[in-house]
């Protein structure tokens, strides 16, 4: 069960705080005037954390470029295979491309 401490008790007891955390692995919830404002979670939680946000973002991108992928397709009906696959390849390579500089997401080669 996760501790819950006031922001000006985490401020006073940071360091007994962190010696809580590391022992127990559990979160400590930072409440500023009785609101839920913060946790203070172990640094493996927030990696796992961060992985978790990256693959959720990397399948948005991809459930996007397939959607995308099959409107082109019912657009241009009147291409042959190969030129309708070339097109598609086209705009998922543009759309990665522009995902990737915005920062949204990253593709590992």
């Amino acid at each position: 069960m996760p501790k819950t401490v006031t922001a000006s008790e985490a401020k006073n007891n940071l360091g007994s705080l962190l010696a809580e955390l590391r022992r127990d692995q559990d979160a400590v919830i930072v409440e500023n005037r009785g609101v839920p404002t913060a946790a203070i979670i172990p640094f493996r939680t927030y990696e796992e954390l961060q992985q978790w946000q990256q693959e959720r973002r990397r399948d948005q991108a991809r459930a996007t470029l397939q959607r995308l992928q099959q409107e082109l397709a019912q657009q241009n009906q009147d291409l042959d295979p190969d030129q309708a696959a070339a097109l598609a390849r086209q705009v998922v390579e543009d759309t990665m491309t522009e995902l990737e500089k915005s920062g949204k997401v990253q593709f590992e080669e």
